[in-house]
């Protein structure tokens, strides 16, 4: 019981330690400059003429910029596929990242280093819902998400290496059909809801994802072929509608997970709550999955022919209607679990609530969970 709440209090502590902390630099990168009013030449030269378009920044900016986004709400205005228009309540309108070009939220607009920003104080928000109207109601089993269906598809697409840091990420809904044509690349309408990336490595820190959804998967964040580091942060009240992921889908490639929260996630017809992973490494330390969702396998986490890093984590009060209410590692197919140091408690499923499959676990507590058809704890290691 020590150890148990030795656990818990490691992780709490940490998250809270680590929520906003601001380890940047300043560096000799070009800066452009946002706020929800332009002013001046709104050539984003400078706070006092800054633009109000973060993508006209982003299309206009040379390598190794920073964008430097002040307090507000802001909406993307120009389709994914044509970003040299302004349609606005288009549904394939995103922000469309380019490669080495960082966006930095949480200013108040008269900053002139990156350690002056308080972010706490100043909530930048990127936001899908055209018509601030989403309504969001329950979390886990209970979440529902209405008023979406004039949402964006998605709020960020990704393809390049950069850095988005300090923002609220919400209302994406990716519950279209077909894809459309971004560069080479051919965007799922119906994956990613809040960030779409691929063969992009992306740095998150510091970024709360909410009241994102999908149909098909990952809706907090899709990512294929690339690689997410993701740190500080919170994916929370993501819904996907049929398919995988309600916070997070990965098809191959690789995330590394630190000092975050993933909570009340939903899968609400098949599975991954939290986050599924198809092949491709998942390393997540110092973190908490609580409270997720998943009708079919995987309340808390998926994971199917990947390789699976927990250390250091609380995965509890997670459940599925199927197997592993905690976890589940694909029984009888190559698929790696090790787990050090965490604790596994009060998920509940059908059958294995704590873990079900082949997992390796170190110096670690399942304890509490239950299942329908299983023993108190609800272990079912193949």
């Amino acid at each position: 019981m020590r150890f148990f709440s030795f656990i818990i209090m490691t992780v709490i502590l940490s998250l809270v330690n680590n929520s906003y902390a601001n380890t940047l630099q300043n560096t000799s990168s070009t800066i452009l400059y946002v706020k929800s009013i332009g002013s001046g030449t709104q050539d984003g030269s400078s706070w006092e003429n800054a633009s109000s378009d973060i993508q006209a920044m982003i299309n206009s900016a040379s390598a190794d910029t920073q964008i430097w986004v002040a307090a507000g709400i802001y909406k993307p205005i120009r389709p994914a596929n044509n970003l040299g228009v302004i349609d606005f309540n288009n549904r394939d309108n995103a922000f469309v990242m380019k490669d080495n070009v960082s966006l930095y939220g949480g200013f108040k607009g008269n900053e002139t280093t990156i350690d002056q920003r308080d972010v706490v104080a100043n909530p930048t928000v990127l936001s899908g819902d055209f018509n601030e109207d989403d309504i969001i109601t329950g979390n886990g089993k209970t979440l529902t998400i209405s008023n979406f269906t004039e949402n964006a598809h998605h709020v960020i697409i990704n393809r390049g290496i950069l850095t988005i840091d300090a923002f609220i990420i919400r209302g994406g809904s990716a519950t279209g059909g077909s894809s459309i044509q971004v560069g080479t690349s051919s965007i799922n309408r119906d994956f990613g809801g809040g960030i779409y990336n691929i063969n992009g490595i992306l740095t998150l820190n510091n970024v709360t994802f909410t009241g994102n959804s999908a149909t098909n998967r990952g809706a907090g964040i899709y990512t294929t072929n690339g690689s997410i580091n993701i740190n500080n942060s919170l994916i929370k009240n993501s819904l996907n509608l049929m398919l995988y992921g309600g916070g997070i889908y990965q098809q191959t490639g690789n995330i590394t997970m630190s000092n975050c929260e993933v909570l009340g996630n939903k899968a609400q017809n098949t599975s991954g709550g939290g986050i599924y992973f198809y092949g491709g490494t998942v390393n997540i330390k110092n973190s908490n999955f609580s409270y997720n969702f998943a009708n079919g396998s995987g309340g808390g986490i998926h994971n199917y022919l990947g390789a699976l890093y927990l250390t250091n984590s609380l995965i509890g009060n997670n459940s599925s209607n199927g197997a592993g209410g905690g976890i589940i590692s694909q029984p009888f197919v190559n698929t790696v679990s090790k787990i050090t140091n965490c604790t596994i408690s009060n998920n509940t499923s059908s059958f294995g609530a704590g873990v079900t499959g082949k997992s390796d676990f170190i110096n670690s507590i399942v304890w509490s969970n239950h299942s329908d058809y299983e023993e108190s704890n609800g272990t079912d290691f193949q």
